[in-house]
């Protein structure tokens, strides 16, 4: 009889402790869905005019420039210095976040400026800054893999990506 209340016991808890292990990862997951939504709201999101429109591209583009440049700067650091998981350390845990901080407010400009942006043919501008992050990742890629030929491509799209930026926002 005391086996069977033993067992009953121990078999309460583990589900006690299995819920509330469940709860604590669905308050986890939960909070860390909201975590960019929260950063994006602290900043006061421009609304785009034509007065200002000038002002906000040459903004995006100038911090396009620091962060790509930031980015293949350090690749070829690391190349030079034949490290590619220093290289794939150093864009998961410094460049990735400094570059999500710029792009979760682009995008909250983006959101909240749609039409405006459509419009005016300024997509291009959110798309420029959006593929960033997906050199970074083929350049990691490329690196940890010695694959030559998409780190050869990704530099060449890199530098289309930025010539582009540049001759668009000459056209303003």
């Amino acid at each position: 009889m005391l086996e069977n209340f033993v067992m009953k016991s121990l078999f309460i808890q583990s589900r006690f402790s299995l819920l509330l292990l469940s709860l604590l990862f669905s308050f986890f997951l939960s909070a860390c869905d909201n975590f960019g939504d929260k950063a994006a709201e602290d900043v006061e999101i421009l609304t785009l005019t034509d007065e200002n429109i000038q002002l906000f591209s040459q903004t995006l583009v100038q911090d396009y420039s620091a962060i790509h440049s930031t980015l293949l700067t350090q690749f070829d650091r690391f190349r030079s210095a034949n490290d590619s998981f220093g290289f794939a350390q150093y864009r998961n845990y410094n460049w990735t976040p400094m570059y999500i901080e710029k792009k979760d407010y682009y995008w909250a400009v983006f959101k909240k400026n749609r039409s405006y942006i459509e419009s005016s043919n300024l997509t291009s501008f959110f798309l420029g800054f959006e593929n960033l992050i997906y050199l970074g990742i083929n350049l990691k890629n490329g690196l940890l893999d010695e694959d030559q030929s998409l780190i050869d491509d990704t530099l060449e799209e890199a530098k289309h990506d930025q010539q582009t930026l540049t001759a668009l926002l000459k056209t303003l």
